[in-house]
């Protein structure tokens, strides 16, 4: 799974996304609220910082940079996914990557899922623009 998740990734920043049409967008809708799931948050303490240059919560081996954003998470087959983007600073970057993890359900540890970094810029043109 955890390749499916970067191939999945890399074909959204290459812009090879295909189009969806609205319709099966609707059915997915309808069939998720279809599903009748309720959560309920609860709040075990105050805020915690999960990404930081000097975080020592995160998986092994992974040292985000000075510059992380661009935060989507996730729920999906029982774990929590987090994705973000980590560069040495917040313009564009040839050292930008695409940080992928996941952790159960219950709050375990962070687990790295997969790092995509392309070398360039994936904008248009490339470099450092």
């Amino acid at each position: 799974m955890r390749a499916a998740v970067g191939l999945l990734l890399l074909g959204v920043v290459r812009a090879q996304w295909p189009q969806i049409p609205q319709w099966q967008i609707d059915a997915w809708d309808a069939e998720i609220a279809s599903e009748n799931v309720t959560y309920r948050l609860s709040v075990a303490g105050g805020p915690e910082y999960i990404v930081s240059h000097n975080a020592s919560n995160l998986p092994a081996g992974l040292s985000p940079e000075l510059s992380n954003n661009c935060v989507g998470i996730a729920v999906w087959n029982g774990r929590l996914f987090m994705g973000f983007r980590t560069a040495p600073f917040h313009f564009a970057s040839n050292e930008t990557k695409i940080v992928i993890m996941s952790q159960a359900s219950n709050g375990s540890a962070w687990e790295l899922e997969t790092e995509i970094a392309l070398g360039e810029q994936p904008r248009k043109g490339g470099g450092n623009t």
